[in-house]
């Protein structure tokens, strides 16, 4: 047999002074063994440097993000402050306060980039192909993105030109990928720089498929080639916030490459220090002609409208967060009434046998004795409450995740808001129901 690795042994079998003498020697192969041995080594070792490497990735990422968290959370606090020692100083106060809810925000963006890019790995985020039109989401989207851009002096423009609007796609996972892209635009060009959004439609080698290119371009910082190479990493920033003045947890790209991996797109970046950025991420997209689900936010509601002397069950077990809601309802002139768990409010709509007692019924999820899930079920199911089925319950909580949504719905909600909330889409959600 043949082999690298042998070994041989021999032994002596006569005495030293009898004639002849005998000697026996033995082989064996011991390839197999010693191969498998060395390449047990070499995975042992290989481990030890991803342990190693894994170690030290958590270690910089631990260190970039108590950094990152640090900051805002020190404006927050250092502003808060800042307005109780000029409280009678109307103008003080209110600078104070506009960089409070902008240090809350830079916040509450780190937070969501971890909790995001946690989920994504963890498996637990799925695309949901919907009919929708694309010309009128880039549109909304850009809106919302010209707000930011403006507030930094740059030029943002946006060109479409395809002939097939009407796709099979996930909307809100699209929007997260032109959100991450754009914004990174946004962040990383200096006041006076450009932005452009591009759409174009090609043919597609599928039946019934159009291929969409989308171009992201600005003369921004740019980036070295060195760094381009890793632009994807988890946690990968070129330079750390200390150095750039830019917060961001490095997630970003990282998020964005893994959707549009899901979602069966490509994308690729190009850039040059202080000449600028350019991403191209392309999608095929199945054509459609299916009516088109829209969303609250897409809807026409009139925000003029008054909900003077509407009733509201506030269903919130937390003090503080009851009446930060409360006090943001009663300024529109609502009547709320408290309850600190869901077995407390499914005995307060059962007290009423009209069902149009209250004119809506926001519920928290996480609450004692009841969460908000079974206290929807047991409301839904109390046949001695007029119209109960028709009274609007909206979940107004922290779990702000898709799969948190589904299981509202399914609970028997009508619509669901996440925290923090947003006032503007507060009120609209109100308005949609009352």
């Amino acid at each position: 047999k043949s082999g690298n690795f042998w070994e041989a042994r021999y032994i002596k079998m006569s005495d030293v002074k009898e004639e002849p003498h005998i000697v026996v020697l033995s082989f064996a192969n011991r390839d197999d063994e010693i191969r498998q041995t060395k390449e047990y080594e070499k995975s042992l070792h290989e481990a030890r440097d991803r342990a190693e490497a894994a170690s030290l990735a958590k270690s910089e990422f631990l260190f970039s993000m108590s950094h990152d968290i640090r900051t805002p959370m020190n404006a927050i606090v250092g502003f808060t402050n800042m307005a109780e020692k000029y409280i009678d100083d109307k103008d003080k106060v209110h600078e104070c306060l506009t960089n409070v809810q902008s240090s809350s925000r830079q916040l509450l963006g780190l937070i969501n980039d971890i909790l995001d890019m946690s989920r994504i790995e963890s498996g637990n985020v799925t695309i949901e192909k919907e009919a929708m039109n694309l010309r009128e989401s880039l549109s909304k989207f850009f809106e919302i993105m010209m707000f930011s851009a403006e507030q930094k002096s740059l030029d943002l423009t946006l060109n479409y030109s395809c002939d097939h609007d009407e796709v099979l796609c996930d909307d809100l996972r699209l929007n997260r990928i032109l959100m991450n892209t754009v914004g990174n635009s946004i962040k990383y060009t200096n006041a006076g720089g450009y932005i452009n959004l591009s759409v174009e439609e090609e043919e597609s080698k599928k039946e019934n498929f159009a291929k969409y290119i989308i171009k992201v371009k600005d003369n921004g910082i740019g980036m070295s080639k060195e760094f381009l190479e890793h632009i994807f990493d988890s946690f990968s920033r070129e330079q750390t916030s200390t150095t750039s003045g830019i917060q961001g947890t490095g997630l970003g790209m990282s998020i964005t490459k893994k959707l549009v991996d899901m979602m069966g797109g490509e994308i690729s970046v190009e850039s040059e220090y202080n000449v600028g950025t350019t991403v191209t991420i392309t999608f095929e997209l199945e054509l459609t002609d299916l009516p088109i689900h829209r969303r609250l936010g897409e809807e026409e509601i009139d925000m003029k409208l008054s909900l003077q002397g509407k009733r509201v069950l506030l269903v919130e077990d937390n003090q503080l967060n009851r009446d930060i809601a409360k006090d943001t309802l009663e300024e529109e002139g609502i009547i709320v009434e408290e309850a600190t768990d869901g077995s407390e409010a499914v005995s307060m709509i059962a007290e009423h046998k009209d069902g149009r007692y209250y004119d809506i019924v926001l519920m928290d999820i996480q609450m004692p004795y009841m969460d908000g899930y079974k206290a929807t079920r047991a409301i839904r199911e109390l046949t001695d409450v007029q119209d109960v089925d028709k009274l609007p319950i909206i979940a107004m909580t922290a779990n702000a995740f898709d799969e948190d949504k589904k299981k509202a719905f399914e609970a028997g909600m009508n619509d669901h808001l996440a925290k923090p909330l947003d006032i503007h889409l507060l009120k609209k959600t109100l308005l949609k129901y009352i």
